[in-house]
């Protein structure tokens, strides 16, 4: 798979990129978080999931509005969810993101990102014998890429 986002090859060393293949996890949650956290900085992106994971803030959802549980309250928002499942292998991606700019001797407290990308992968079947009828089970699987870059954090 070819990264989708084109890194300048003369600040090639103030980017930094990870990506999950094969998640387990729903698209849909997937692209609403990744509308939420692109342009926040590493450590306010991974609280920001730690806090959905914990029920303290939600995903506002825009794109999937017609199936929403949770009314919004924050700025106008009207529709969101905790998808946990989700933010549990984001905060594993942004870890790693961590990891390969500690190895890259970048400071990860001022890494903004400024690519995160959800896409839809192969869609894996399985098949159940339930009283002589085949049930056919779709298990969802979803490609994330994030990268990131070295900026000074203003304020």
């Amino acid at each position: 798979m070819k990264y989708g986002y084109k890194i300048p090859k003369d600040k090639e060393e103030l980017y930094v990129r990870a990506r999950y293949l094969y998640a387990p996890i729903s698209t849909k949650a997937a692209v609403e978080i990744a509308k939420t956290i692109k342009n926040m900085f590493l450590p306010d992106a991974i609280k920001y999931l730690e806090d959905v994971i914990a029920h303290r803030r939600f995903v506002p959802y825009s794109r999937y509005t017609h199936v929403s549980h949770r009314p919004g309250t924050e700025n106008g928002i009207k529709t969101g969810r905790y998808p946990e499942k989700a933010c549990k292998y984001y905060l594993k991606m942004l870890k790693n993101l961590e990891n390969n700019a500690r190895q890259k001797n970048l400071d990860p407290e001022s890494l903004r990102l400024v690519h995160v990308k959800a896409n839809k992968g192969p869609i894996r079947m399985r098949y159940k014998l339930i009283k002589y009828d085949i049930k056919y089970l779709r298990k969802k699987i979803t490609h994330i890429e994030v990268v990131a870059k070295q900026e000074n954090r203003g304020g």
